[in-house]
């Protein structure tokens, strides 16, 4: 199974996922939070979590949508508690800001867990495709 992280607050962001879900659903399952999490009325950031990280266990690759002046809080832990599992963590950063004079594509030195970090679409799912 593939875990989707990224942020998903507003319109545009849950469009993206729900696009960019489709297409990786070509590869394998797709766990998309936003699709998945049941929010129940009381403890919601506890239920929230504990789904989130009860997919993230039994994900094979963790593919992490990077962009924005500053990761999303929950993608960063997202990739953190993968890691932290050994999972295979993939970053998409399709963002042009960068966070340092670097000519690569840069983030967060916590971030950098992401064995493959790519700045188009294709390139992620060259990569996919290559280890599914």
């Amino acid at each position: 199974m593939i875990y989707l992280a990224g942020p998903c607050f507003t319109r545009a962001e849950l469009d993206y996922n729900a696009r960019l879900a489709g297409i990786l659903s070509t590869y394998n399952t797709i766990w998309l939070p936003q699709n998945e999490v049941i929010v129940p009325e009381h403890n919601q950031a506890i239920s929230i979590r504990q789904q989130c990280i009860g997919a993230l266990k039994n994900a094979s690759l963790v593919v992490a949508i990077l962009d924005g002046a500053d990761v999303d809080s929950g993608t960063a832990f997202e990739c953190g508690y993968a890691y932290a599992l050994g999972t295979e963590i993939y970053g998409l950063r399709t963002d042009i800001r960068r966070v340092s004079d670097s000519n690569s594509i840069d983030v967060n030195a916590m971030l950098s867990v992401c064995e493959h970090i790519f700045s188009k679409e294709q390139e992620l799912f060259d990569a996919i495709d290559k280890l599914l």
